[in-house]
């Protein structure tokens, strides 16, 4: 089975050294040129470091008869605002957006009026953290805009999402639809960087909040079913604040932090089980994890910027 990764340090992956160590044929498809697995041929496309491109992944696996979520599902699910807007449609507690506004010459002209501040600035399709912002005022607001998506080239035509600020602890679930039963791998506290940047900067297992996982789940399950997602990974990410859980991040791949702590914490062969799982159907028992933390090997700007554990380095403990 020839097995495509994309290359944002998916060499330093758990599920990719799991794969090549057991004798899979694994290749590394390089992010700015999607286009080239369409001349490889490969059984599988992994489905990690993919928020970006799900789309894309997606209308492959069709085109090929691969594995894959169905188009319906990547379409509901492609963007922050759209699944946020299903959260409400099925009563699931999430922040309020205040608008997601385009990232053009007009940008600083159409943020909304009603926002309540401090307010979470967000890319549209970002991941892991990266230009994430927490606004104290209109000021501030525009300042941030302005810096950093207002002239960055890789922003230009993409949009903004502006919502309420949440403050409460963040927990994270990785885990897998299987036969349209939720199983969950790994669920774990992440901890982050203090205002006005929330990057992520420790992850810790086991969860000081295994109390709401039955909870979360009931919520979680009532998503899966509206979406659609079957035989496939997961990553959700919560806020618990006192008795009320928000859900607040959803993406149809592995977690990249997950990796770590599964693999650090004991298992060694989640790559390949998670791979049957999805190929296969094929359920399979974690091995014992044990307690672990996971802690990023801070720079002054990766505490502002980006938390990307796979290129910046992270501690154990």
């Amino acid at each position: 089975m020839k097995i495509a990764f994309f290359d944002q340090g998916s060499h330093n992956t758990s599920l990719y050294t799991n794969l090549k160590e057991n004798g899979y044929d694994v290749v590394e498809i390089k992010y700015n040129s999607l286009n080239s697995l369409n001349s490889i041929k490969v059984d599988f496309v992994y489905p990690v470091f993919a928020d970006s491109h799900l789309s894309w992944i997606t209308q492959y696996n069709i085109n090929n008869n691969l594995v894959g979520i169905k188009q319906k599902t990547a379409d509901l699910i492609k963007t922050k605002d759209l699944y946020y807007k299903i959260f409400n449609e099925l009563n699931i507690p999430c922040p309020k957006v205040y608008g997601v506004i385009k990232c053009d010459k007009n940008l600083l002209y159409n943020i909304p009026k009603d926002i309540i501040y401090p307010c979470i600035v967000k890319p549209f399709d970002g991941s892991g953290g990266c230009d994430v912002y927490i606004a104290s005022d209109h000021n501030d607001l525009i300042l941030f805009l302005s810096k950093t998506f207002l002239f960055q080239r890789k922003y230009y035509n993409k949009s903004v999402i502006l919502q309420e600020y949440v403050q409460g602890s963040i927990v994270s679930i990785a885990g897998r639809v299987l036969n349209n039963e939720i199983k969950v791998d790994m669920f774990y506290d992440i901890e982050t960087n203090s205002f006005p940047y929330p990057i992520e900067t420790a992850s810790v297992y086991p969860s000081k909040h295994n109390d709401k996982l039955t909870d979360i789940l009931n919520d979680l399950k009532k998503f899966i079913n509206y979406i659609e997602l079957n035989n496939y990974p997961f990553m959700l990410e919560v806020i618990v604040v006192d008795d009320d859980i928000y859900f607040i991040d959803f993406a149809a791949r592995v977690s990249g932090t997950a990796q770590i702590l599964i693999w650090h914490g004991g298992e060694k062969n989640y790559g390949i089980k998670l791979l049957n799982s999805i190929v296969y159907q094929q359920d399979f028992e974690m091995d014992s994890i044990k307690p672990i933390s996971i802690r990023i090997k801070p720079t002054d700007e990766i505490l502002k910027r980006d938390s990307d554990m796979f290129r910046i380095g992270y501690d154990i403990i």
